[in-house]
């Protein structure tokens, strides 16, 4: 994942992690349990929100607006879930 500006947030709780960051890369795992880690910060939680300031966040090479969801998959995965406003979908 990457942006020119991230902020991330915890998904359960909303506290914030950092703001408006610049990562050229930023790598998400999926540790033992219903647990997400951001290994580059070394943080952990039940899930992430990350949303971009003013330039799409990129997964992968695709481009994607909007927030982004990183939680824990049912197969010990990671899944990452656009999250769009209705209109803009």
């Amino acid at each position: 994942m990457a942006a020119d500006g991230l902020n991330l947030y915890d998904l359960k709780t909303g506290h914030s992690f950092f703001k408006n960051q610049k990562y050229t890369r930023l790598f998400f795992e999926r540790e033992p349990g219903p647990r997400v880690r951001l290994r580059s910060q070394n943080l952990s939680a039940a899930g992430f929100l990350v949303e971009s300031v003013g330039s799409p966040l990129q997964i992968n090479g695709r481009s994607y607006r909007g927030q982004v969801r990183v939680i824990p998959g049912p197969a010990q995965d990671l899944w990452a879930i656009n999250v769009l406003p209705l209109e803009e979908y």
